[in-house]
C-alpha cells in the first residue's frame, strides 16, 4: 500500500474494526458486505468511485451487492449477469479495468443501466484466499473515464482479501453452527431415545464418579437424578451393593471385559431386583483415562417369572414336594460329588403298598387327599437337609444330604430311617368315621459314583430293590446287594446294547401273514427282530422287558411302526384297496406314555389310517384297570385304532372286559392246540371261544398252527385267520412283498 498519513490509516483500520464488528456479531453475510462497500467507498473518499460485490455462483456472478447504486441498477446487474472474458479473467485470479464501459467488454448486461447511473468505467479484483479458489470480485464503478490512482488500487485489493476473509469466516461459522445444531438435535434424539430405553445408564469415570444418567424410569432411582451427577457410585448405593460394584469395576478395567452383577435395592416402589452391567469403554485422547457403562436392568417380575417357572417345572402340583426333574439333577450333583470325594450317598424309595384299593373304594380325589397327607408323614421324619420327591403316582423318593467315607455305616442309618418311615406310613388314616392303613415298600440304593455312574442307574437300583420288597409281602425293605448288582449290570449292557442297535439301524420289523380259510393272506402281525453282528438274531424276551422298563420300547416301536407303514403302502399298490390290515404289541409301559400322539403322527406321514392298524394288548392290560390305562385306550379308540386280545384265554379271563372295552378282536393261544392226549377237551374249548367271540361280533385269530395234526384239529371252526410256521414264519418286507405277489391274482 502507498505511503498514507497516519491520520487516514487510522480510519481505514477503524473502516475494517466495524466490519469485523458485524462479522462477529453473526450479522447476515450481505449486511457484513454492504458495509464493507460502504467503508470502502469512505477510505477512498472519492465521490466518483462506487462500490460493489460480485459473488460466484454456479459460473456467474450473479450476485451483486452494489449499495450505492440505484436498486434498479443493482437487480438489473443482478438478473443479467452471464459469463464473459472480465469472468474469466477474474476466474483466474487477474484484475481487469475499463476506462469507457460502452466500447470495452466487462460487464455486457446492465450496461445501459449504468451508463444511465453515469458509470463510464469499471474494474474488478478477485476475491481470493489461494489462487485456486476465487469467491468472486470487488468492483469499482466510476463516473468518470479516469484510472483510479495508486491508492484507490491499493486500498481496493486490500479490501478484497478482507472481503475474502469476511466471506471465509461466515462460510466457517456456518459450518460450526451447523455441526453445532447437528450435536444439539443428536443429543436431543438420544435423549429422546434414552428415554425409551428401560435400562438405567451410568457413565462412571475410573474412579466411579458418575459423569451422566440416561434412560430407565425415576421410579427406580434411589434419589432424583440431578442428584446422581458428580458423585461417586458408593455415596448412592447401599454398602454391600457398592462392594459388588467396585469389584465389578475393577475386574472390567483389568481383564477389558463386560462384568455382570445382581443385587436388590429397597425403594420407594418396593423391593427391586437389579442385573448391572459394567462395561468398559476405551481411554479418552486426551486424558487417557478409562471410562464404563453402567447399565442397570429392573429384573423384578423376571426373577419372578424365573421362580414360578421352576417351581412348575421342579415341583409336584398336587404334594408340592419336589418333582422327578428336581431330584434327578440333585441326584446327579450327588453322584459327582461322591466320586470326587470317595465317599457313599443314600437313595431311599417308597412306594405305597395297595393303593389302588383306596382309589377303587373311595375315588380318585379322595385318594389325592391320602397322597398329600403321605408326603405330610414323610416330612416329619426325615431329615431337615434330606430331598423328599413324588416321582410317580404313589412314588416317593428321599435323596439323603448325609454322606459317608463308611458305606456300611450310611446303610445302617439308611434302614434305621426306612423302618421308621414304615412305621409312620402304617399309621391309620380315618376318613368319613371310616378307618383305613396304607403300607408301603422300600428300596435302599447305597451308591459312591462306580457301581452306578448316572441319576437313572441308582434310581433303578432302588426301584429293583422296592419291588423286590413288595415281593416279599410288603411294608419291607430291601437293600441293593451284589446279586443286585450283577443283575443290573447285565441289565445295563442290554439296555446300552439295545441304545447302540437303534443308532446303527439292527432292529427290524419282521411280519408274520395270517391266513384265512381260503389260505388268502388278508392280514399280518408285525414283530421285532434284533440283529447283531449281521446274524445272530436275540430273541425278543430277552430285550424286550429291558426296553419296557428303561423308556426304550417306544423308539422300538417307532422303528415297527414306520417299516409296518411302508409295508401296507407297497401292499396297496400291488392289490389296488386298502384292507389288509397289521398288528403290532402294545405294553402297559407304552399305555402310560403319549402313545396315541406317536402313532397317530408317524401314519398321518404315510397317509394310512389309524383304521389299518390292530393293537394287541395282553389280557393283564385289561385287568390293570387304572385310570390312566383305561383313558389311553378310550383315545386310541377314539383315534380310529382296533384291539386285538393276545394270548387269550391264559390269563384271568373275564367276560366283563369283553362287554365294557373296545375289543375287536381274539387271538387264541397256541397253548390250546398243543398236541395233548383229549383232542376232544381241546377242540371243545377252541370252539366254545370262537362260538363266544362270533356272538359278540369279535374276529378270531388262532396263532400257534404248526404242524398238520394242528390244523385239523381246528379245521371246521368259525374262525377269522391261522397264523403260524405251518404256513409261513415271521419274514422281513421283502420277503413277505414276494409272498405276496404270488398270491396277487387272490382277491383279499
Amino acid at each position: 500500500m502507498p505511503d498514507i498519513s497516519h491520520q487516514k490509516l487510522n480510519q481505514i483500520l477503524d473502516a475494517q474494526n466495524q466490519a469485523l464488528g458485524l462479522v462477529v456479531s453473526d450479522a447476515p453475510l450481505t449486511d457484513c458486505l454492504n458495509q464493507i462497500c460502504l467503508l470502502l467507498e469512505k477510505s477512498i473518499q472519492n465521490k466518483d468511485i462506487i462500490v460493489g460485490i460480485s459473488i460466484q455462483k454456479d459460473d456467474f456472478f450473479n450476485h451483486r451487492i452494489c449499495p450505492s447504486l440505484p436498486e434498479v441498477c443493482s437487480l438489473s446487474i443482478q438478473r443479467e449477469s452471464s459469463p464473459c472474458t472480465t469472468l474469466q479473467s477474474i476466474l483466474k485470479n487477474q484484475p481487469v479495468f475499463s476506462q469507457n464501459i460502452s466500447t470495452t467488454e466487462h460487464w455486457i448486461c446492465g450496461q445501459q443501466v449504468l451508463q444511465k447511473a453515469g458509470i463510464k468505467a469499471c474494474g474488478s479484483w478477485p476475491i481470493s484466499i489461494t489462487e485456486n479458489e476465487v469467491y468472486g470480485s470487488l468492483d469499482i464503478y466510476l463516473k468518470s473515464h479516469m484510472e483510479p490512482n495508486r491508492f484507490e488500487v491499493a486500498l481496493t485489493q486490500h479490501y478484497a482479501q478482507f472481503v475474502a476473509v469476511t466471506i471465509e469466516k461466515n462460510q466457517l461459522h456456518k459450518k460450526q453452527k451447523s455441526l453445532t445444531q447437528s450435536i444439539q438435535d443428536s443429543n436431543h434424539r438420544m435423549k429422546a431415545f434414552s428415554k425409551l430405553i428401560p435400562d438405567l445408564m451410568f457413565v462412571l469415570n475410573h474412579d466411579g464418579t458418575i459423569e451422566n444418567l440416561l434412560g430407565g424410569s425415576p421410579d427406580l432411582l434411589m434419589m432424583a437424578e440431578s442428584e446422581f451427577i458428580d458423585k461417586k457410585y458408593n455415596e448412592v448405593l447401599p454398602p454391600d451393593v457398592s462392594t459388588k460394584v467396585e469389584h465389578g469395576i475393577t475386574q472390567a478395567l483389568d481383564n477389558n471385559k463386560i462384568q455382570v452383577i445382581e443385587y436388590s435395592l429397597d425403594l420407594p416402589i418396593g423391593k427391586t431386583d437389579f442385573e448391572g452391567r459394567i462395561i468398559p469403554a476405551e481411554q479418552d485422547r486426551d486424558t487417557h483415562e478409562r471410562r464404563l457403562l453402567y447399565m442397570a436392568r429392573d429384573v423384578t417380575q423376571q426373577n419372578k417369572d424365573k421362580a414360578q417357572i421352576e417351581e412348575l417345572a421342579y415341583y409336584d402340583s398336587l404334594t408340592q414336594l419336589a418333582n422327578r426333574s428336581y431330584l434327578m439333577e440333585r441326584l446327579e450333583e450327588k453322584i459327582q460329588l461322591v466320586a470326587r470325594n470317595q465317599l457313599h450317598g443314600a437313595l431311599i424309595f417308597v412306594d405305597l403298598d395297595d393303593f389302588k384299593k383306596i382309589n377303587d373304594s373311595l375315588g380318585h380325589s379322595i385318594g389325592d387327599e391320602f397322597l398329600i397327607m403321605i408326603g405330610l408323614r414323610l416330612k416329619q421324619v426325615i431329615p431337615l437337609n434330606a430331598a423328599l420327591a413324588r416321582i410317580g403316582g404313589d412314588e416317593f423318593v428321599i435323596l439323603l444330604d448325609d454322606l459317608s467315607i463308611d458305606a456300611e455305616q450310611l446303610k445302617s442309618h439308611a434302614v434305621a430311617l426306612s423302618e421308621m418311615l414304615i412305621k409312620q406310613v402304617s399309621k391309620s388314616f380315618f376318613y368319613n368315621k371310616a378307618e383305613y392303613q396304607i403300607g408301603c415298600s422300600i428300596g435302599i440304593s447305597i451308591f459312591d459314583g462306580n457301581q452306578a455312574a448316572t441319576a437313572d442307574q441308582v434310581l433303578q437300583q432302588a426301584d429293583m430293590c422296592m419291588y423286590q420288597a413288595k415281593k416279599m409281602g410288603g411294608k419291607q425293605l430291601v437293600v441293593f446287594d451284589q446279586q443286585f448288582s450283577d443283575n443290573t449290570a447285565q441289565r445295563f449292557k442290554i439296555e446300552s446294547d439295545i441304545q447302540k442297535g437303534i443308532k446303527n439301524h439292527s432292529f427290524h420289523a419282521y411280519f408274520q401273514p395270517q391266513f384265512n380259510h381260503h389260505n388268502q393272506i388278508i392280514s399280518a402281525e408285525a414283530l421285532i427282530r434284533w440283529q447283531v453282528g449281521g446274524k445272530t438274531v436275540v430273541q425278543p424276551s430277552e430285550f424286550i422287558p429291558i426296553a419296557e422298563n428303561s423308556g426304550l420300547i417306544n423308539q422300538l416301536q417307532q422303528i415297527i411302526l414306520k417299516q409296518s407303514c411302508q409295508l401296507i403302502q407297497q401292499i396297496d399298490c400291488l392289490l389296488g384297496h386298502q384292507d389288509f390290515t397289521l398288528s403290532i404289541n402294545i405294553s402297559t409301559t407304552q399305555l402310560r406314555t403319549k402313545l396315541g400322539q406317536m402313532l397317530l403322527q408317524t401314519i398321518m406321514e404315510h397317509g394310512l389310517e389309524p383304521r389299518r392298524f390292530k393293537l394287541e394288548i395282553t389280557e393283564s392290560i385289561l385287568l390293570d384297570r387304572s385310570q390312566v390305562v383305561s383313558e389311553q385306550i378310550e383315545v386310541l379308540q377314539s383315534m380310529g385304532f382296533q384291539f386285538s386280545i393276545d394270548d387269550f384265554g391264559m390269563g384271568f379271563s373275564s367276560l366283563a372286559y369283553l362287554h365294557d372295552l373296545p375289543i375287536q378282536e381274539l387271538k387264541i393261544d397256541k397253548a390250546f392246540i398243543e398236541q395233548r392226549t383229549n383232542h376232544k377237551k381241546q377242540r371243545a374249548i377252541v370252539k366254545a371261544i370262537t362260538t363266544l367271540a362270533n356272538e359278540l361280533d369279535l374276529n378270531v385269530i388262532i396263532e400257534g398252527v404248526e404242524t398238520t395234526q394242528q390244523h385239523q384239529l381246528i379245521e371246521g371252526l368259525n374262525y377269522t385267520a391261522l397264523q403260524g410256521f405251518l404256513f409261513a414264519k415271521p419274514m422281513p418286507i421283502s420277503e413277505f412283498m414276494a409272498l405276496m405277489k404270488q398270491t396277487a391274482n387272490t382277491v383279499i
